[in-house]
């Protein structure tokens, strides 16, 4: 019985990867094309964004880990994924942290000093 509630999960979390790549390269995607028009500047980043954002990383952080835990599991997955999906946990480890340290680093008000 143990593990066994969690066997769905094998099979939905490929598909909301697949849509997280997705939605990355759709969001890319459009921001290119609307460079053209007159852009505003990003609303400056205060401790409790970061720190949501460092939570929403780990998320994908722990879907990337899950799946590759499942490749690793099975002994059958391709060399090229299981290196896809190692790629993908050490860039998500850096962003995590990344965000974290740039939400000490933040100033008492909480909102980022000017950068030029």
């Amino acid at each position: 019985m143990s593990g066994e509630w969690l066997s769905w999960l094998g099979t939905a979390l490929p598909i909301l990867l697949i849509l997280a790549m997705i939605w990355l390269v759709g969001e890319f995607l459009a921001d290119s094309l609307r460079r053209n028009e007159a852009t505003t500047p990003d609303p400056p980043k205060t401790r409790k964004s970061l720190i949501r954002d460092a939570v929403f990383e780990g998320a994908i952080l722990l879907m990337l880990t899950y799946v590759l835990s499942g490749e690793l599991r099975n002994g059958e997955g391709s060399p090229l994924f299981i290196g896809l999906l190692l790629l993908g946990i050490v860039l998500q480890t850096y962003l995590i942290i990344r965000k974290l340290i740039e939400a000490f680093r933040l100033g008492s008000a909480g909102i980022a000093p000017p950068q030029a």
